[in-house]
């Protein structure tokens, strides 16, 4: 499709369906992707949000990353923060 661009040989309404076809599926491919990376809420955070109990077996075996997600939930201001980025 590019290449007929570069070519001239797209013209007029052409054209117009042609850019209607690309952002259709662009769409599309944006649908997809977010597909792939939907948040899901995990135990404590489901916990948390309906005021339940977390149990946490054999704590001492935990990651210091995972203890401080932990502490931060466990102190007053009660936030949980998240290493990823995007």
């Amino acid at each position: 499709m590019i290449v007929h661009y570069k070519q001239g040989l797209a013209l007029g309404s052409d054209v117009t369906m042609d850019f209607e076809n690309m952002i259709e599926e662009l769409s599309n491919l944006h649908q997809k992707w977010q597909t792939i990376f939907m948040w899901q809420d995990g135990p404590l955070v489901l916990a948390t949000n309906d005021g339940d109990l977390f149990f946490v077996d054999e704590i001492s075996l935990a990651d210091d990353s995972v203890l401080e997600r932990l502490n931060s939930v466990l102190d007053p201001e009660r936030k949980l923060v998240s290493n990823f980025l995007f």
